[in-house]
């Protein structure tokens, strides 16, 4: 027997059961794709239990792999620089878990992995003038903590919320955030950060938005059962759940969920379609 020929004959047997393999794996992510009319089914689904969607919703399906996360590691010095610059009156205090740096009327607040600066005399309520200063923050924040982006301004209860979320290779991380709020009592800046480390894992499915809806239907009416309620953002990102204090576990897909009327978020888990209220 020629064992030469044989063995090339193995190998082109096995490209073309690879090649066949990839051509059904490709059709399945095809089939996996919501029509315009399952879109448009499932949003007359929560229309009938008075659930309004002025959400995009994502009709493709996708394999995703778990996302690594680094607990924060927060260089104080780094963040005194970007909030007090050269004010040397700046006095540093230790409470209980949490670092404050303080002066008359600017207080920073280091306290795990959330991070809290205020100032009271910076009394703005001008739209633009608020997302210039957030802005001009966000600059110098960016170069501690890189890929944050602009996602929203809000005004609710009479405040100005700008809001920055942090991208990782076009997934949104769901743990990273920058809120900036202006009021009456002057500026709050809240920040968390989670340094992604990249990917691990096998990719695994994760659902279609239209069980994702389903499953935050049946979910939110067990909260709010008569109410009139609209979804007015629905997306898919990254969220990392906590084993310990300030140490993150492995972040998996999640959709996000935000009531307009409410302005809660509530999370869905992109592998098992479990709803969940943080």
């Amino acid at each position: 027997m020629d064992w030469n020929k044989a063995r090339n004959y193995t190998i082109i047997l096995l490209l073309i059961l690879n090649a066949v393999l990839l051509g059904l794996n490709l059709a399945e992510d095809l089939n996996r794709r919501l029509s315009k009319t399952e879109v448009e089914n499932i949003i007359a689904v929560l229309e009938s239990n008075d659930i309004s969607v002025e959400a995009e919703v994502p009709q493709s399906a996708v394999s995703l792999s778990q996302l690594s996360l680094a607990a924060a590691n927060y260089n104080l010095f780094d963040l005194v620089d970007v909030f007090f610059e050269t004010d040397e009156s700046v006095k540093r205090t230790e409470e209980f878990n949490a670092t404050i740096f303080k002066t008359d009327d600017r207080e920073l607040k280091v306290e795990g992995d959330i991070v809290t600066y205020t100032d009271k005399s910076l009394l703005i309520s001008d739209k633009e003038r608020a997302e210039e200063t957030a802005q001009g923050y966000m600059e110098e924040l960016n170069g501690l903590f890189p890929e944050f982006s602009y996602e929203y301004t809000a005004e609710t209860d009479g405040k100005l919320l700008i809001k920055y979320d942090m991208h990782y290779k076009e997934n949104d991380c769901f743990n990273n955030f920058c809120l900036f709020t202006f009021g009456a009592e002057g500026m709050t800046v809240s920040l968390r950060y989670l340094k992604p480390l990249g990917f691990t894992g096998a990719k695994s499915e994760v659902y279609c938005a239209d069980v994702i809806l389903l499953s935050f239907m049946n979910g939110i009416r067990e909260i709010y059962p008569d109410e009139s309620l609209t979804v007015s953002k629905l997306e898919l990102g990254y969220l990392a759940k906590y084993e310990k204090e300030g140490e993150a576990s492995e972040a998996i897909p999640y959709y996000r969920i935000i009531l307009k009327e409410k302005n809660e978020v509530y999370y869905i888990n992109g592998y098992t379609a479990a709803f969940s209220t943080a």
